[in-house]
């Protein structure tokens, strides 16, 4: 979510907080007004040198401070940067007790050399007798923790077994202090609080901002982007980072990466290890990324590109139709980088057939809908029946930009319902990436050219996977009305919000 788009789903106590971390005195002003404001000083609220600066978190005792960095990283590690706030606050929490557990165990600091950790551990008993850490311990113990070839997560566990972490008494930070932490970052304008987002993931770091989220947590990639980029290296890559950085090379694959993971080796400094026909083989098995220029350029070119993806996040256990779900819009979208990336896809042959499956499972498991059998191969894409015994059918049409309805599609579809005749097609619906206005008149040709009198409705996929996770607000029945999709022309997420309210 964009700052223009967040700001949408603010009131005026929450844009006033987002105005006041960049501006004082305005005088007078009304929400819109706020809103307005904030939209045209966008670039200067989220340049990454001024969100650095807005926040110092020094500003804030150690007991906050650790709250507050724990509250961003798993912001910036959450799909989208958008959390409700209840979740937000279980997943901080999580994170907190899962490096408290760590801690506890025999073998937390296996990759760490012994003397290194004992001088780091006397540093920081000193440190924290006064159950503090200033600005220039905080200084010190950075540069003897790197000196020491101590990563920041290791240090954390160091201080776990000391009992300073998360705070004095080594329990997690309540609801109350998370909540504390949220409250100082919107006032420091990096956090919105979209109190009227129609989905409930009401804290939010929009796009503009997270790269100076990035900047204030000293980290390159996000856990998931990161992790995705040492998966997509050979074995023998991987284990040349790992010995140019004094760790062990032993272990297959996934222990390889995870100990990765665990040492915390920058992106940039680990691919700088390996040799220039290392990148180049990397930069050419990346989807879009060029293989040209310097070897700076080529792993610049490498981070950006995991920086960029999108990665949801899924059950371990999760079948082919979820994971296809998951990615349902970008299936829609035809997006192949994202798609090759998170192995949703092994070619571009396969979207179709992905996209296909995942509205299916959308129909079946979401909407709770029963699917009817459809015989042959030239038939619509999935099929269900109303009530009163009529049907409903749909077909995908995935595409790279916007959906216009061409006249070969108008034809293909009225032969799908017109060689249905035992049963009358009460409403066919096409799920696309995005409808241009002008798909609207064959909408509207189709209805009148089909004896059926069919609605034909065109909806794109953001916003029939919206309906699909939010219709049991609407109504306590079992299954999803299809009624609701009962509408010939573009059917948008506003004009559903309306339907469920009257049908539901």
């Amino acid at each position: 979510m964009r700052i223009d788009e967040a700001v949408k789903h603010m009131t005026k106590q929450y844009l006033g907080r987002i105005q006041e971390s960049f501006t004082k005195d305005l005088g007078p002003q009304d929400e819109d007004e706020i809103r307005d404001y904030i939209v045209r000083n966008s670039d200067e609220l989220a340049r990454p040198e001024n969100v650095d600066r807005r926040i110092d978190l020094f500003e804030v005792d150690h007991s906050e401070r650790i709250c507050t960095y724990f509250v961003l990283k798993t912001l910036i590690n959450t799909p989208d940067c958008a959390i409700s706030q209840r979740e937000l606050t279980e997943r901080v929490q999580e994170r907190e007790q899962a490096k408290i557990d760590e801690a506890d165990q025999e073998d937390a600091l296996k990759y760490v050399e012994s003397r290194s950790a004992e001088i780091l551990r006397e540093v920081l008993q000193v440190a924290y007798e006064d159950d503090q850490l200033s600005r220039d311990e905080y200084r010190l113990i950075h540069r003897l923790r790197e000196k020491l070839g101590v990563s920041r997560e290791q240090q954390r566990l160091i201080e776990a077994q000391l009992d300073v972490f998360p705070k004095k008494d080594g329990a997690p930070h309540t609801y109350d202090e998370i909540n504390a932490a949220l409250l100082f970052l919107q006032r420091r304008g990096v956090v919105f609080y979209c109190n009227h987002e129609p989905q409930g993931k009401n804290i939010v770091v929009p796009e503009e901002l997270q790269e100076g989220i990035k900047r204030v947590l000293d980290i390159e990639l996000s856990d998931n982007a990161r992790q995705l980029l040492w998966k997509n290296l050979t074995k023998k890559n991987l284990k040349e980072v790992l010995r140019e950085n004094n760790f062990p090379v032993y272990g297959n694959k996934d222990e390889l990466v995870d100990r990765l993971m665990a040492t915390e080796i920058r992106p940039t400094e680990g691919l700088d290890e390996l040799m220039a026909d290392d990148l180049y083989d990397i930069c050419n098995s990346l989807p879009g990324v060029t293989v040209s220029g310097t070897k700076a350029d080529k792993i610049q070119r490498i981070v950006n590109h995991f920086d960029n993806l999108l990665i949801r996040e899924l059950d371990e256990e999760a079948s082919q139709a979820e994971q296809y779900y998951e990615y349902f819009v970008e299936l829609a979208e035809r997006d192949r980088e994202n798609l090759l990336a998170n192995d949703v896809i092994s070619k571009d042959l396969d979207i179709n057939n992905a996209f296909e499956v995942a509205t299916r499972h959308l129909f079946q498991e979401k909407f709770n809908v029963e699917l009817l059998p459809m015989d042959g191969s030239d038939h619509p894409d999935g099929m269900a029946q109303f009530d009163d015994g009529s049907l409903f059918m749909w077909d995908n049409k995935s595409k790279a930009d916007i959906y216009t309805f061409p006249n070969s599609h108008l034809k293909q579809f009225k032969r799908y319902i017109r060689d249905t005749t035992e049963t009358r097609v009460s409403c066919f619906m096409i799920v696309v990436p995005e409808a241009s206005e002008e798909a609207e008149s064959n909408c509207i040709r189709l209805k009148h050219d089909t004896s059926h009198d069919a609605d034909i409705s065109i909806v794109a996929a953001e916003d029939l996977k919206w309906a699909a996770e939010n219709w049991t607000d609407y109504t306590s029945a079992d299954s999803f009305d299809l009624s609701v999709f009962d509408h010939t022309g573009i059917l948008k997420r506003a004009k559903i919000q309306q339907m469920m309210d009257v049908v539901l």
